[in-house]
């Protein structure tokens, strides 16, 4: 490594030219001098983007009159890049009574790379107790896949030398590095009734004709993600939309130069659709939704006439859904959390299914005022077998209500 032998040769001659001549002999009973880089273990997990940050201390730990210092700090840039640094000095030294010999870190052979060297000056005491030489920021990088399972990396010392009284040198009696996991989280597609990334969102209620129901469609823990394939299907006798009422994130995938293909049969409740970035664009990566579905609720009646609760499912199909990922050629089959449940729950006696009952929820039973209907069946709520004024007072006990029914479990 360059500069190497220079900064040794440069520190020994300052450390003899300014220190007294006497001998530094360590007791064995006192704790043992380490050198390590702080933390010594990180885990990191999800898509390793550059908003995961971190900071890292090459340490000396119990050192003993320290005066000079040339250290090597090395990492794989594969996996880190180093944002900063900051060079740091015992506290009390002077602004001339130390020099920093050695600031490096440009290689073209080695981007993965720092070099620094200190140095006290004047015949002054040295450095003892546990400091900081030197705090680095760095960011992660590397972007692993789900499928390629976790990967370790390191900050180590590639080279150290410290020097005491007299030039003399001190050797640590341990050396630790920094061990760095990244762990790549599971993707997932998935439908969610928010805009935020809420899996408590997962029921919908609908109890009035029109009503509309907003679900989204989420992809999360993303690597380098480029297309997605999507079907989805829900009960077409519940809820009704059309392309007007499907909106793609074009943040994530501007029109029109993203590859679209989409079909909607609404007859059968089915939505299929495809989505490219161009090879050209930059890939995709994190948290965030894709399409936005704004279904209408339609009213769901017995053979009588009379709304009755229903629920049914707003799903993904995971045979033919996918997340490409990783490069153009991976096929990644998506991971699907969970689908959306969907409940029809009236309020009771609102028979024109428009959010309250009122003055035509009463005319329509009138409407039925005499007839014998099978008993239990049809407008005979008290039921006597036939449809009378009892009916007609049970329902008007009821006017002007609008509160939504209890949700209810799925």
């Amino acid at each position: 490594m360059k500069s190497k032998f220079l900064a040794v040769v440069i520190i020994a001659l300052l450390a003899l030219s300014v220190v007294p001549a006497f001998s530094f002999d360590p007791d064995p009973e006192e704790p043992p001098f380490v050198k390590y880089i702080d933390p010594q273990k990180i885990n990191f997990t999800g898509p390793c983007t550059e908003s995961q940050r971190f900071t890292a201390e090459d340490m000396v730990y119990k050192v003993e009159d320290l005066y000079a210092w040339d250290i090597i700090v090395v990492w794989d840039p594969t996996y880190l890049a180093l944002e900063s640094y900051t060079i740091n000095i015992p506290a009390g030294w002077p602004v001339d009574g130390y020099q920093i010999l050695i600031n490096e870190t440009e290689d073209v052979d080695d981007p993965g790379w720092l070099h620094y060297a200190v140095t006290r000056l004047g015949n002054v005491s040295g450095f003892s107790g546990t400091m900081s030489l030197l705090t680095m920021e760095f960011h992660v990088i590397y972007e692993p896949c789900w499928f390629d399972g976790p990967q370790d990396t390191y900050i180590f010392n590639d080279f150290y030398n410290f020097s005491g009284p007299c030039g003399l040198g001190i050797e640590p009696d341990l050396v630790e590095q920094c061990e760095i996991w990244i762990n790549p989280s599971k993707p997932n597609l998935e439908l969610l009734l928010s805009d935020e990334f809420d899996l408590d969102a997962k029921v919908a209620q609908g109890w009035f004709e029109g009503q509309v129901i907003t679900v989204y469609l989420w992809v999360s823990n993303v690597t380098k993600l480029y297309g997605i394939d999507v079907h989805v299907w829900w009960d077409p006798d519940l809820l009704k939309i059309d392309l007007q009422q499907i909106t793609i994130n074009e943040e994530a995938f501007p029109q029109p130069w993203a590859y679209l293909d989409q079909y909607l049969d609404a007859e059968w409740g089915d939505f299929y659709f495809e989505i490219k970035r161009p090879c050209e664009k930059p890939r995709l990566k994190g948290t965030f939704w894709i399409l936005k579905f704004d279904f209408k609720v339609k009213c769901y009646v017995d053979e009588f006439g009379i709304p009755t609760d229903e629920d049914y499912f707003i799903a993904i199909c995971d045979d033919c859904s996918h997340l490409h990922m990783c490069g153009d050629s991976y096929y990644y089959p998506a991971l699907t959390l969970s689908d959306v449940y969907y409940f029809w729950t009236p309020i009771p006696f609102d028979f024109n299914q428009n959010g309250h009952v009122g003055v035509e929820d009463i005319l329509i039973i009138l409407d039925h005022y005499g007839e014998e209907p099978t008993p239990g069946d049809g407008f005979d709520f008290e039921p006597d077998g036939i449809i009378d004024i009892y009916d007609i007072v049970i329902v008007a006990k009821h006017y002007c209500n609008d509160t939504p029914p209890e949700l209810p479990e799925p």
